[in-house]
């Protein structure tokens, strides 16, 4: 016959034959307890005392920094750069305004070149027929009898148109 496995045995962490051999393995010896206490007590104390030397060690590193040893030397450090940086600036500033007047300068050179006032200032002329003044682009426009106006750069002409000669 064989003996009964109850699902309590299964779930145990001890098997003990009997009750009263059961309440002593359940409850700890009073030298193991004590010295299980003396055991996490000393760890408690190691593991707070690295803790603690962690800290210092950092503590102590932070305050070995320039900007702690000397602050006002830091701020003075931070002013110069921010010194630097406003100087940098104003140059590119200065420098791009430069640029921009210079390319401003080019474009508005080329514009008057294109300018029907510095093509007549070069010595050429607009000619108009009259009365309506529509500028004439061909010999074509006119004939003999046409009153023209030739326009130049300091005034203008009226003229008669005597004879056109073909190119």
């Amino acid at each position: 016959h064989e003996i009964d496995t109850t699902l309590s045995d299964l779930a145990a962490d001890l098997r003990a034959p009997t009750p009263s051999a059961a309440a002593e393995l359940s409850i700890w010896d009073k030298e193991d307890f004590f010295q299980h206490i003396v055991d996490c007590l000393s760890q408690m104390e190691y593991s707070t005392s690295q803790i603690f030397k962690r800290y210092r060690s950092d503590l102590l590193q932070y305050m070995s920094r320039p900007v702690y040893q000397r602050p006002e030397g830091a701020v003075r450090d931070r002013e110069q750069t921010l010194d630097n940086l406003l100087r940098h600036f104003e140059n590119a500033g200065k420098n791009i305004l430069e640029k921009k007047k210079n390319i401003l300068s080019l474009s508005l050179s080329r514009l008057e070149s294109l300018s029907p006032l510095a093509i007549l200032k070069r010595g050429y002329a607009v000619i108009k027929k009259m009365p309506g003044g529509e500028t004439v682009k061909s010999i074509g426009d006119l004939s003999g009898g046409d009153v023209i106006e030739s326009v130049l750069k300091d005034g203008s002409v009226m003229a008669l148109v005597k004879e056109i000669k073909q190119a």
